[in-house]
Order: structure tokens, then C-alpha cells, then sequence
């Protein structure tokens, strides 16, 4: 290793544990006031603000998106860093895995319990590293705060605005219960899955609940309709390209007496081959409308029934640089090899630049930390801040030069 870049590992290093505490606290304020997809409107006045004091050149998109450029006087590279802004309609319990936690949600109904809290906070820890390391970098640095991660309402109106301007990489975290605190993956290839949106009517003719000879009952073919897609589903598929599938909603009827018209079902399928995931979409399609025909009934799917993202591939050189970076840093914590079956809107960016998307470990038995996502005990592990934002800075620093 040379000595330069010894010397930039340990300013990456010092100048992370500088800013550790303040990034606590800006995860643990991001965290305190949650706001659901589409009303980060709290949130994106704070970072705008935020990152205003610091220096940076704020655009506003569209809803509540925003980007903020900070430009060196020295030109060179343009490269990205991109954070979610959105919590979850997830009422968050008020003790972790261990015990109370370090602080709570004070938006009842809503929590951060996907981490993106974190997110927010890495960034703009990772900005203040940057900015006090000024002699180490040239071009321009710029934050994406994405509106809406969770539903994908946010995505178009970033890349809209993205679209003509000359991109170097394109970064992103997202903190993982699936690692220990303190580990940090960066793997080539595809990391997350696509996501296809399933959304089917099941449509009978209703009736009085004492007559059910005179009406067509939705409730019973839909039974068998997702009976006869899980029977369907392990047999017909390739077992070398894996296809999950998540069927969550069934909703039908008002009324214990009343035979309704329809049921509706939806749900989603996680794939890392788009094709698969096509294939997988048809075998479903089948199923229901032959077996709701068996019933008398028929099916209809709506326009939701569409991709929603694509497989989050990471670009292969970004991915090698990245575990470099990560193995000096923190050897022994450098773990590529990690996916993941969630999907993720950062999937689309690679159309812009080449892209990376890095797993930050956070989980801790003496914190409670380790709960799933999108589950109410989900907590992360603070002491991950650090080393991510060290982690983060580090590879930054590579890139943000003239070669």
C-alpha cells in the first residue's frame, strides 16, 4: 500500500470519529420524527437546511426530493451519494431485542424501521468528513435525498432530474440485520431482487349469506385460487433461478350476511432473473383464472400487476475497490458476498453511472439490535455509524480525483 493511501485511510478514519457523535444525533432526530412515503415534508426541510449550512447548492424536485451539490473549487469527477428519506406505517414497539430503546418514534403510527433514519445520517456524516478533507478531493459532490423509497414514488422525478449531467459513480448504503455491526459488504453483481407488483380481482356474483346457491361466491374461489397457486408454485418453476412469492392482502366482503361481488388479492414476486420473474408471473396468471373459472367466477388484474424494480446489480469494479477499501479499514469486516431478496428503487440508477449499493452490518445481541425490517422491534446498532461513514468517505475520496 502506498503512502498516500495510508494517509487517506487514516484521515477517513479520524475524521469519521470526529463527526461520530454528531451523527448519532442526527440519526436519533431523524428517527424521533418519521414521516411516511410522499410527506417527508419535515425531513426534507431539515436536510435542505442542513446541508445549506454546510455550503451546498439545494435543488428541489418535484414532491419532496431533494439534491444537494457541493462543488470544489478544483474541477474533476462528478459522483453521488444517494439516501432514502421515507419511514413506515410500522407502530414501533417500544423496547428492541434487549431492552429500551436508545430513542423512539414520536409520530405514533410511523417508525423508522427500515433504517433509512441511518441513512440520512451516514450522508450527512460523510459530507462533513468530506468537507473537512477539502484538500483531498476535487470536482463536485452531491446528495440525493430520494423521496418515497418504500412505494417507488420518488425514483422517476430523481432520475428526471439526473438525466443530463455527466456522472462518475453513483453510491448508496443500506444498514442489513443479516450482518454483525461493524461488517460492511460490497458484492459485484446482483445483490437485490426485482420486485413485480401482483394485483388481482376475483369477481363472482354477491348475494344474501342464507342463499348462496343463488349467487357465485369470490370468497370461496379465491381460497382455492391461492391454494391452487402454492401447490402450482414449487413444481412449475426452474429451481435454478429462484422466484419468491409474497402474497399479502386478501380483502372482501362488509358484511357477515352479505355474499360480496369480488375479492381482491395482492402481494409481490422477488427475483434476481427478470425473465424468471416473468415466467413465474404467467404460472400465477394461469392458475388463478382457470381455478376461478372451476368456480363459476373470473379474474382480472389490474394495472399494478407490473415490475416495480429491477434486480440491483452492482457494477464490478466499484464492487473490487469498494472491499479494498473496506478490508484496510476494517480488516476482517469486509464480507462481499451478501443478498438480499427486498428490492430497492437504487436498482435504476445504474442507467445513469455505474452504481454500488454496500450492506452495513448492524446487528448486536448486547444492543438489540438484529430484529427484521419493516418489523416493530427493528433497532440498529449506533456503533455501525462510525465505520460506515469512515467506510463511505474512504471511497469517496478515490473517486472524487483526477486520474
Amino acid at each position: 500500500m502506498t503512502q498516500a493511501k495510508f494517509e487517506l485511510d487514516r484521515l477517513a478514519l479520524e475524521r469519521a470519529a470526529a463527526t461520530a457523535a454528531e451523527v448519532r444525533r442526527l440519526r436519533r432526530h431523524f428517527h424521533e420524527h418519521p414521516e411516511v412515503a410522499g410527506e417527508e415534508v419535515g425531513t426534507s426541510r431539515y436536510l435542505a437546511e442542513y446541508c445549506q449550512g454546510l455550503g451546498a447548492t439545494i435543488e428541489r424536485l418535484p414532491g419532496t426530493g431533494l439534491i444537494a451539490r457541493f462543488i470544489h473549487a478544483k474541477p474533476g469527477p462528478t459522483i453521488a451519494l444517494r439516501a432514502d428519506m421515507d419511514a413506515l406505517p410500522v407502530t414501533e414497539a417500544p423496547e428492541n431485542l434487549a431492552g429500551p430503546r436508545s430513542c423512539r418514534s414520536l409520530n405514533d403510527g410511523v417508525s423508522h424501521a427500515c433504517g433509512h433514519d441511518a441513512h440520512m445520517a451516514i450522508a450527512l456524516g460523510v459530507t462533513r468528513c468530506l468537507l473537512g478533507l477539502s484538500g483531498h478531493w476535487c470536482g463536485t459532490f452531491m446528495l440525493l435525498f430520494e423521496e418515497g423509497e418504500e412505494t417507488g414514488i420518488g425514483i422517476d422525478s430523481m432520475l428526471a432530474a439526473l438525466a443530463d449531467r455527466p456522472l462518475g459513480a453513483i453510491l448508496g448504503n443500506h444498514v442489513y440485520s443479516e450482518l454483525p455491526t461493524g461488517a460492511i459488504s460490497a458484492t459485484a453483481g446482483p445483490v437485490m431482487a426485482g420486485q413485480l407488483r401482483v394485483g388481482f380481482r376475483v369477481i363472482g356474483r354477491g348475494g344474501h349469506g342464507s342463499r348462496p346457491d343463488l349467487a357465485v361466491n369470490p370468497v370461496f374461489a379465491a381460497a382455492a385460487v391461492l391454494q391452487g397457486i402454492t401447490s402450482a408454485w414449487p413444481n412449475r418453476l426452474d429451481i435454478t433461478r429462484p422466484v419468491t412469492l409474497g402474497l399479502t392482502q386478501i380483502h372482501g366482503g362488509t358484511a357477515l350476511n352479505v355474499i360480496p361481488d369480488e375479492v381482491t388479492v395482492g402481494g409481490t414476486l422477488r427475483f434476481f432473473d427478470e425473465e424468471a420473474g416473468w415466467a413465474a408471473f404467467a404460472v400465477l396468471r394461469q392458475v388463478a383464472e382457470q381455478t376461478a373459472a372451476a368456480h363459476g367466477c373470473r379474474v382480472e388484474f389490474s394495472n399494478q400487476s407490473q415490475p416495480f424494480t429491477k434486480p440491483l446489480e452492482n457494477e464490478p469494479t466499484l464492487a473490487r475497490r469498494a472491499q479494498e477499501v473496506a478490508g484496510r479499514l476494517y480488516p476482517g469486516m469486509s464480507q462481499p458476498g451478501s443478498i438480499w431478496y427486498a428490492s430497492e428503487s437504487f436498482a435504476v440508477y445504474s442507467r445513469l453511472a455505474p452504481a454500488l449499493y454496500s450492506f452495513i452490518g448492524i446487528t448486536n445481541p448486547e444492543a438489540g439490535s438484529g430484529a427484521g425490517h419493516h418489523t416493530s422491534n427493528f433497532d440498529i446498532d449506533e456503533a455501525a455509524l462510525e465505520p460506515a461513514v469512515a467506510y463511505t468517505t474512504r471511497l469517496l475520496l478515490d473517486l472524487l480525483q483526477n486520474d
